[in-house]
């Protein structure tokens, strides 16, 4: 497939099981899972369709359509609040203020669904609902999380994400797909904190999470740090906007104490 740009938002709620560590600011954080939730309004992807995928008359297309993210199915319910995506740290990591981690990640489960149907005016059954499902492989990414003062720093890296999209007619309720679509996520300097914010979503150990979207919860998911909350800005809250411009869909702003800081996808 070409390569295609698109970028995603996501909210960043909480991270990772963890030991927490009282010296000189020190920040010690075992393997655990990293939290996101798709923010209010969804995002924009371009996505490259083949002739004939949903009929025989149907022409090829690039079309961009807006996803939204779907709570992904716990167990106890409700565990991870509106969480849509689940990073999995591989690396236990050590900062100190002044200092950085390299930390290998995999995407664990994702949950993103079209916010309006795509219209295929060419074929008889026209109306078309979108759904995101993460293969059972992915390929390990990396992060860097730097600490700047005792209060905390910011984070930066990729995580390549491979899914399927899967496609479901309203009229005819037949379905086409899979179409296998790489995406990278792309962390840009994304501030983090030792102190949680308003609204941090707290994983209590054991956790168990629907990874392929058939809403059975199947893999337990460690808990979060008490020293480590992504999205979370050290001292006076304030506005934090990243502009829309090429290649990004919309402005994507935080406003404590309503919500936090996410990152940044782009596809590939």
């Amino acid at each position: 497939m070409n390569a295609k740009h698109l970028r995603l938002g996501f909210i960043a709620l909480a991270l990772l099981v963890a030991v927490s560590s009282q010296a000189s600011g020190q920040v010690f954080c075992n393997q655990g899972i990293d939290v996101w939730h798709t923010p209010e309004g969804g995002t924009i992807v371009e996505i490259s369709i083949p002739a004939g995928f949903f009929c025989p008359n149907s022409p090829p297309m690039t079309v961009k359509v807006e996803l939204r993210g779907k709570r992904i199915v716990t167990d106890p319910p409700g565990a991870l609040g509106l969480t849509d995506t689940i990073i999995r740290r591989v690396d236990p990591f050590q900062v100190f203020p002044g200092q950085c981690a390299d930390v290998r990640v995999v995407l664990e489960a994702l949950s993103l669904v079209s916010s309006s149907p795509l219209i295929v005016d060419a074929c008889p059954c026209s109306t078309w609902d979108i759904k995101v499902i993460p293969k059972k492989r992915q390929r390990p990414g990396l992060l860097q999380i730097c600490q700047v003062d005792d209060c905390g720093g910011f984070i930066r890296g990729n995580i390549p994400v491979n899914v399927n999209l899967f496609f479901r007619n309203r009229e005819c309720g037949i379905e086409a797909g899979p179409l296998m679509q790489t995406i990278d996520l792309e962390v840009n300097n994304l501030p983090w904190s030792r102190i949680p914010p308003p609204g941090a979503v707290i994983v209590p150990p054991g956790t168990f999470v629907d990874t392929d979207c058939d809403h059975i919860p199947d893999t337990p998911v460690g808990g979060t740090c008490p020293d480590f909350f992504p999205g979370a800005h050290c001292g006076q809250p304030t506005r934090n906007c990243h502009p829309a411009g090429e290649g990004i869909c919309h402005e994507h702003c935080v406003e404590p104490p309503r919500r936090i800081n996410g990152g940044i996808i782009s596809q590939k």
